[in-house]
């Protein structure tokens, strides 16, 4: 059911940027994306980076532009 809060995780790299390219990418096509409502988190060894989104999705098309997005991104190892 659209509108809805939803959550997005990304995976990537601990490289130095990897959190501001997410949250670039996300905001091309969720420009609503609230400080506040963007988390990260290590990786127990320190060689990885989850950060977590949650967006007001507007439509399946919206989230659909968003994943293929972040897929075709080289600094993204998984998205979930």
């Amino acid at each position: 059911q659209f509108p809805c809060r939803f959550p997005l995780k990304v995976v990537g790299s601990a490289a130095d940027g990897f959190r501001e390219r997410v949250v670039t990418l996300v905001r091309e096509h969720a420009p609503g994306l609230k400080d506040e409502d963007i988390r990260e988190t290590p990786s127990r060894s320190g060689r990885f980076i989850s950060v977590t989104v949650i967006i007001d999705a507007d439509s399946q098309a919206q989230l659909d532009v968003i994943y293929l997005t972040l897929k075709a991104d080289p600094m993204v190892s998984v998205l979930l």
